[in-house]
């Protein structure tokens, strides 16, 4: 049929017959209980067995229908998702008919995508053209794979590696930033502040820190996986979309729109490869929150003092307090009253607390982080480089797809 349903159709297929002076109301007649030829139905158990199995029972059947329900199998079976599909060319004689287009396009709604359509002033003819210029086609692309392959060590040790190593300190670098003023800044300094003012016990203090160490726990969590998140994806598009562009490629996919927080621009970013990316930078999420919960938030919130860098400013609070304790109750009742000792007098606190030991211990909590961080990262970093070139290869052998014709 014509696009106009107002025009008729007429039709002759080789030695098979003909039709004349069809209407879109006989048409639609026709298609909805159609019957295949003898000479047709030995041609489809030739080449589609199943498609003849259609025309068991009654004997006819709803072309409209198959064909609908043709292409909502189609792209259920190969899990076609709404973001993949930017542009859809209507091509070969069929496409001509009206239902073809309108089917599609109330399949599309029900994805919840509206993409553009392009369609060849000449249907019958593109099949043909596209056919008479396969070969210069396939030497063009197989002398491309060529150089894409010679340069991919090259591309992936020069640009791909020293992003992957340079997003991901910059992402480590963030993590211990947002820590440190989280945890250090607005949790624990406010708890040295008035200790420093107005004393109390180092006993109290400890387990106030403890306290917001513990609580802070969840919080570390946020962090890392915002961070971390998207760090990778829509850089690494890019960088790949440039290599292309050098051979005459266009590298264009549907996907995620990711921000890319150097270039504050957004970048569409192909599902796949951000999908393999996210699961790996969900590993080192789990990894890096396991590890610093465990330094910050370990033994319910005493780790940062045990270990970390407040251990050494609430022992040199401690050591003050011996100090003036030792001369009126010898070292040794000294050292066991110090931590419970609130009266104190506030200025051998402020001799042990000043701000420059304040800002030391600050300053290594963040450089604790740091380094806790970097070490979970590194060994993800292979994983991700190992990813990055499964994807570039798959994307340098599809180049060959044009072959399959």
């Amino acid at each position: 049929m014509v696009q106009n349903r107002t025009e008729k159709f007429k039709k002759k297929v080789s030695t098979y017959g003909f039709i004349d002076n069809v209407t879109w109301n006989e048409f639609l007649e026709r298609v909805r209980e159609y019957r295949p030829s003898s000479i047709f139905a030995h041609h489809l158990q030739t080449a589609n067995p199943k498609a003849l199995d259609k025309f068991s029972g009654n004997g006819s059947v709803d072309i409209i229908a198959w064909f609908r329900q043709s292409l909502h199998t189609g792209l259920q079976h190969e899990h076609v998702r709404h973001h993949q599909v930017a542009c859809v060319v209507l091509t070969g004689g069929s496409s001509s008919w009206p239902f073809v287009e309108e089917i599609v396009e109330e399949e599309m709604a029900s994805m919840r995508v509206n993409p553009r359509f392009v369609r060849s002033d000449r249907p019958y003819a593109t099949i043909s053209q596209g056919l008479s210029i396969i070969p210069s086609l396939q030497r063009s692309f197989a002398t491309v794979q060529a150089k894409l392959r010679s340069e991919m060590p090259s591309f992936i040790k020069d640009k791909i590696n020293p992003l992957v190593e340079r997003r991901m300190e910059e992402a480590a670098e963030r993590i211990a930033d947002s820590v440190t003023v989280s945890l250090f800044d607005q949790r624990i300094r406010p708890l040295l502040a008035d200790f420093r003012q107005n004393g109390g016990s180092v006993s109290s203090l400890k387990q106030g820190i403890a306290r917001q160490a513990e609580a802070f726990k969840p919080q570390i969590k946020s962090t890392v996986e915002c961070e971390l998140g998207r760090v990778l994806p829509a850089a690494l598009i890019e960088l790949m979309t440039e290599w292309f562009r050098e051979h005459d490629l266009t590298f264009q996919h549907s996907g995620e729109q990711l921000k890319d927080n150097n270039t504050k621009s957004n970048v569409t970013v192909p599902i796949d490869i951000y999908g393999g990316i996210e699961a790996i930078i969900g590993w080192i999420s789990v990894a890096i929150i396991t590890t610093l919960v465990s330094t910050i938030s370990g033994g319910t919130g005493m780790a940062l003092i045990a270990t970390g860098p407040l251990g050494v400013v609430i022992g040199a609070v401690i050591g003050v307090i011996v100090g003036a304790l030792v001369v009126f109750v010898g070292l040794d009742e000294a050292k066991r009253r110090a931590e419970d000792w609130d009266g104190c007098p506030v200025w051998i606190v402020k001799k042990a607390l000043s701000d420059k030991k304040i800002y030391s211990a600050r300053e290594d909590v963040k450089k604790q982080v740091r380094e806790k961080t970097l070490e979970q990262i590194a060994e993800a970093k292979k994983q991700i480089e190992q990813h990055i070139q499964k994807y570039v290869n798959r994307e340098i052998e599809m180049l060959s797809a044009i072959n399959q014709v």
